[in-house]
């Protein structure tokens, strides 16, 4: 009966580490989840890749975090629209911001962040034309000068980079 008994439990056991939700033990005395070791054919393994989904949620969180950077500059601290390096103050604000944010939401991939950045960069050169299609939009989140000073520096559809702009011929 005894030895019927223990080979039931060690099938038990036998089952549940195989089992694939198994993923961790509980220490009966701390509490604390210990992770179950990785066997040698899941160590090498190469990282899924990303749906798209997820990489244009990156880069509209860095996008994100680089208009709030610049809204930050512009009405809180109150520096000119386009000082010198100010690209790159807004830039480093920006993805700052984003790995944050993006740390919270589970962005935490190399990948990811690269992504945000590049959403970052590609919003800070090309936020000007969105001021072109919709200025009294701008104007109420930003301020009117903002925008006329935008309107008088850039040119719709085009690249603004560091106070010269790069006008796109389709």
């Amino acid at each position: 009966m005894h030895k019927q008994q223990g080979l039931h439990t060690f099938q038990q056991r036998v089952a549940r580490i195989n089992d694939p939700r198994f993923t961790h033990v509980v220490d009966p005395e701390s509490g604390m989840k210990i992770p179950r070791r990785l066997g040698r054919d899941q160590v090498g393994r190469k990282a899924k890749p990303q749906p798209m989904a997820v990489l244009f949620m990156a880069a509209l969180l860095g996008a994100i975090c680089l208009m709030f950077a610049r809204y930050l500059r512009m009405e809180v601290i109150n520096v000119e629209p386009y000082f010198p390096n100010g690209m790159i103050a807004e830039l480093s604000m920006a993805c700052m911001a984003a790995i944050v944010i993006g740390g919270f939401m589970r962005m935490q991939n190399l990948r990811l962040v690269g992504v945000q950045a590049v959403g970052a960069l590609v919003c800070a050169v090309t936020m000007h034309n969105a001021v072109w299609v919709a200025p009294d939009q701008f104007a109420t989140v930003f301020s009117q000068g903002y925008v006329n000073q935008i309107l008088a520096q850039t040119e719709p559809l085009s690249i603004f980079v560091n106070g010269t702009s790069f006008t796109l011929t389709i």
